[in-house]
């Protein structure tokens, strides 16, 4: 009889660890969702700022590239190439949303490696063409402007661009991929 007594205390006992590490699971589980719902704002961030970069080289540098007396079809290969840029971005962004956390983990790792990946495969299309429309765009101002001094203040200025837009590119690409790679540490260590 108090054997009986013990086996019952002994399995509420048992009863009450679990249902105690079943909450600190849950609890757990919600700490590591808040987590990674703060490090998905962070590469959704950075996807819209590439938009809005994009909206403002499209509305605001056609017109300037228009008064540098730049070729129409430059300005509108410029456009989509901008256009380009931002489909991009969104694609590779669409499957990646905060809401996505709260599913299965291991679908939410696949998602952070496709983002990485894209990103880093993006950069084989991105590098080769800003060289491309660098060239394109020094080729047209030589074209059109006569005056030296002028062509090698826009020259000076759009490296001096085309160096601040890199590193602020480069800082952006590195930031997502960063995140990436903490989101997908973090969902393997659980």
């Amino acid at each position: 009889m108090q054997q009986t007594t013990q086996l019952e205390d002994m399995r509420q006992q048992i009863a009450l660890l679990k249902d105690k590490l079943d909450q600190e699971a849950i609890i757990n589980d919600r700490l590591l969702r808040d987590a990674m719902r703060h490090k998905m704002s962070i590469i959704n961030r950075n996807a819209y700022a590439e938009y809005i970069s994009g909206i403002f080289v499209i509305t605001f540098g056609s017109f300037a590239l228009y008064d540098v007396t730049h070729s129409l079809s430059f300005i509108i290969g410029t456009i989509l190439y901008m256009l380009t840029g931002m489909t991009a971005t969104f694609i590779i962004h669409r499957k990646v949303r905060k809401e996505d956390i709260s599913g299965d983990l291991l679908t939410v790792a696949r998602k952070m490696r496709y983002v990485k990946r894209q990103y880093h495969n993006w950069l084989y299309f991105a590098i080769p063409s800003v060289i491309l429309w660098l060239l394109w765009f020094f080729w047209e101002a030589q074209a059109f402007l006569a005056d030296v001094a002028k062509l090698s203040i826009l020259m000076a200025a759009c490296l001096t661009g085309a160096l601040i837009g890199g590193i602020i590119g480069w800082r952006m690409h590195r930031r997502v991929t960063d995140t990436c790679d903490q989101l997908i540490r973090q969902i393997e260590e659980s």
